[in-house]
């Protein structure tokens, strides 16, 4: 009887004797069992009773075993465990089936792997949960076969535990890494053992394998995640590392006050030690982060996160790190250690076409083929030592290589092998010359030993600012060139245009879908040329370039002006002070909290007091220079910008509210997909696009985040593509085509006119354009009991409703 007041039992005995007429004593105490009966029963349903959401299902893993080195075209094997620590059951079939599938981490999608053989359910998806079910709590095994591809090289190889339909889970990510090569080990498999008991991550460091603090019942954990098994970064490199780890102590977690929660860097279990992978952001040279969270009770499951950056010192690291309550306890189960791998020479991650994400070999091995070939040249000409251009702006690049090797060249090349940066890929650095998405030209003429071999190609910066290296490797006669490797750094100094196909996928399972985009949303055109961004519900670091400058804690503030006479951007305040070129982003740490605009004042009229000044994830600053404005953007992701959306009442119908959002999240779309409304600055505007007030009206309005997340990823296609969805507040009985209001009616032929029964009976006039839904027909229509599909395919003729993200 857990959880059910006598309030709430007397309010729902109340409404039986509503429906059956006064109740008498004894009828009352007869209705009252019958209920404590069925609260009873409904509290030992399963969660599967009830609507189930993403994090419902979550996982810790238990042991990894694989095959460390193949021959190309050998078979092994590759044996994970999982627990259940999430509050749903797993099973191996239904809507929400378990199983393991192949991840591109880059695209963020699940995709076929080199390794597939034919046991695999598809090439992307090795193997369904091997029992019917796995109840939360319990533990599972899968184990699946792998078949080495016939090219030799270093494979990186990810995967992701997958509910079906609903969510990649959290801690269900592992990863590993697979020499193939004619001199690889004949054995078919060489286990490694990364995880050994449930005090562990998906795939990474051992938490039982490194001594742990003594046994203390009030303050312990179960390390639940790390994100990886091993980091490799170039010396000065830096990265974030989230720590996820489960409250199994009596005691609450807390990030602030007596006894908070953090992470120190450890030798042994029971002494500080100064980290050599320490950074600004840490709190000390051993004491790494407080807990993210604003507190975590027993059960739940609290994250650290970890700015770490590489020494300039080559080596392998194992850097251990504890867990603490502050002046009181190291947590038992706490201790965790993370392999680091700095090389002795900058390296970057390889990437590959689209066709074959997952068959990247590394620097490394790419210039360890290539001295293996046979096929030797010196790099005598460049053109450039790097490149600096305007985002989607192209540079010509001149190499001269010198042939060092006994064989003439009949045919050379340079590939794109390799890309570093924040939103690096392949297409990012493709100029519209190049023959492929890695390939910029190839050369036919004989080069013979001792001659030079002129090779001439545009490279393209990628979209948004930042610092970037493209790597391309020399290839003659189609065989890698031993020193042939050259890396080129790029400056994108200004942003380009960021355009994405309009197309929409017609039959791809959820699963397949990618995850939701990043919207970029002009709050307002500032007076002052700046803004002060306040640190409310978890720290903030301010980003310039890619690398956190500052750090805010909770209730810490500062300001960012841009100056128009220097066209610099200034930031000075609480502990940051700086100046750049470059646009100073606030973000916060833990990736979506709100943080408050102090400077801003957005009162909300009927609510006294409120000031809708709070926004997620990232603010910046930003100076246009085709309109010399300087406006405020919040970049979010795109259900969380439509959860403040202020296009309607939180006390309308639902199946209303779920039309219009959806109707809001496709226009969302439309201009996230073009990109070109804004002059490619930002998405869309916070008051003459969609009125978005941000997440004081998300507060405020939980049947419309309720209607967001029944409708999520959704939104109007017409013919498999992206259909834009106009609407407008009322009509005078009729909607009106594209083309009577706009030109060029004939190219959106769901938007022509229909009736609109419900105004026309209540004489209403035409407030609006008159183009697409009427938010008051759909409001009646609703009220009538229409539900939001049926309400989208009536104002849009011939649309269909699509998902296209996870």
């Amino acid at each position: 009887m857990v959880g059910y007041s006598c309030e709430a039992l007397m309010q729902i005995a109340s409404f039986f004797g509503r429906k059956a007429g006064k109740l008498s004593l004894s009828r009352f105490r007869n209705t009252l069992a019958v209920l404590l009966i069925a609260a009873s029963f409904v509290s030992l349903l399963p969660k599967q009773a009830f609507a189930l959401t993403r994090s419902d299902f979550q996982a810790s893993a238990t042991s990894l075993t694989f095959s460390r080195q193949l021959k190309p075209g050998a078979t092994g094997t590759v044996s994970v465990g999982f627990k259940n620590i999430g509050s749903a059951y797993w099973s191996n079939s239904g809507s929400y089936y378990v199983s393991v599938y192949h991840f591109n981490p880059t695209a963020h999608i699940e995709s076929d792997s080199p390794f597939a053989t034919s046991n695999w359910v598809t090439k992307e998806q090795a193997e369904k949960l091997p029992v019917s079910r796995v109840n939360p709590g319990e533990t599972t095994q899968f184990t699946f076969s792998i078949k080495a591809p016939s090219t030799p090289g270093v494979y990186h190889e990810e995967y992701v535990l997958v509910a079906e339909s609903i969510a990649r889970m959290s801690g269900g990510r592992f990863s590993f890494d697979i020499v193939v090569g004619d001199t690889a080990a004949q054995t078919s498999v060489q286990t490694a053992s990364t995880v050994s008991s449930s005090s562990s991550s998906a795939g990474s460091a051992v938490a039982s394998s490194i001594p742990q603090p003594k046994p203390n019942s009030r303050w312990s954990a179960e390390l639940v995640s790390l994100g990886g098994t091993q980091w490799q970064l170039n010396p000065d490199q830096n990265v974030f590392v989230i720590a996820r780890f489960k409250n199994t102590g009596s005691e609450t977690w807390r990030n602030s006050g007596t006894s908070y929660a953090s992470v120190y860097s450890t030798a042994g279990t029971t002494s500080e030690r100064a980290s050599p992978f320490r950074t600004a952001l840490w709190m000390s040279n051993s004491h790494a982060v407080k807990l993210t969270e604003t507190e975590v009770k027993p059960g739940q499951i609290g994250s650290f996160k970890i700015e770490i950056r590489a020494p300039n010192a080559p080596g392998n690291y194992n850097e251990q790190f504890t867990l603490a309550a502050e002046d009181t306890a190291w947590m038992a189960n706490g201790a965790f250690s993370l392999p680091i791998v700095v090389p002795g020479t900058p390296q970057v991650a390889a990437a590959t076409q689209p066709s074959s994400a997952s068959t990247a070999t590394t620097a490394a091995t790419e210039q360890a083929l290539a001295a293996a070939s046979g096929y030797k040249a010196t790099l005598l000409l460049r053109s450039a030592q790097s490149i600096q251009v305007s985002g989607n702006e192209s540079q010509q690049m001149i190499l001269g290589f010198k042939n060092e090797g006994a064989q003439t060249w009949k045919q050379f090349y340079v590939k794109l092998v390799g890309v570093a940066g924040a939103t690096a890929s392949l297409a990012s650095f493709r100029d519209p010359s190049w023959v492929d998405a890695s390939l910029p030209v190839k050369v036919t003429s004989d080069t013979k030993m001792g001659e030079i071999g002129f090779v001439t190609f545009n490279v393209k910066g990628p979209a948004r600012v930042g610092n970037y290296t493209a790597s391309f490797q020399l290839y003659a006669d189609d065989q890698p060139v031993d020193g042939g490797w050259i890396d080129i750094p790029v400056t994108v100094t200004s942003d380009g245009v960021f355009e994405t196909s309009p197309s929409v996928p017609s039959s791809a399972s959820v699963a397949n879908l990618p995850d939701e985009p990043m919207i970029r949303v002009g709050l307002f055109e500032t007076n002052d040329n700046r803004m002060v961004v306040r640190a409310k519900y978890a720290p903030v670091s301010v980003i310039l370039n890619g690398v956190s400058v500052c750090h805010l804690a909770v209730g810490q503030e500062s300001a960012v002006a841009f100056n128009r006479t220097t066209n610099m951007y200034v930031l000075s305040g609480g502990p940051c002070s700086s100046q750049s070129a470059g646009v100073f982003r606030f973000h916060a740490d833990d990736d979506i909290s709100p943080m408050e605009l102090a400077d801003f004042s957005r009162p909300v009229s009927w609510l006294p007091g409120a000031n809708d000044n709070t926004f997620r994830r990232q603010l910046e600053l930003r100076y246009v220079a085709d309109t010399g404005n300087v406006w405020v953007i919040n970049e979010l992701p795109m259900e969380a910008y439509l959860h403040g959306i202020g296009e309607t009442s939180d006390l309308s119908p639902l199946e209303y509210q779920k039309a219009l959002l959806t109707a809001a999240r496709t226009y969302a779309m439309y201009h996230y997909t073009h990109n070109t409304k804004h002059g490619g600055v930002f998405h869309v505007d916070a008051r003459y696009d969609q009125v978005y007030r941000g997440y004081g009206s998300e507060t405020r309005s939980p049947k419309i985040v309720q209607a967001v997340d029944e409708t999520r990823g959704h939104i109007v296609t017409y013919n498999g593509s992206l259909a834009i969805t106009p609407y407008f507040s009322r009509s005078d009985g009729r909607t009106r085509s594209w083309g009577e209001v706009w030109y060029g009616g004939s190219n959106y032929p769901w938007l022509v006119s229909v009736p609109v029964p419900w105004d026309a009976a209540k004489n209403r006039t035409l407030w609006g354009h008159g183009v697409g839904m009427s938010a008051t027909g759909a409001l009646d229509a609703a009220n009538d009991g229409w539900d939001w599909q049926r309400i989208l395919r009536y104002f849009y003729t011939g649309i269909e409703l699509t998902q296209v993200y996870k």
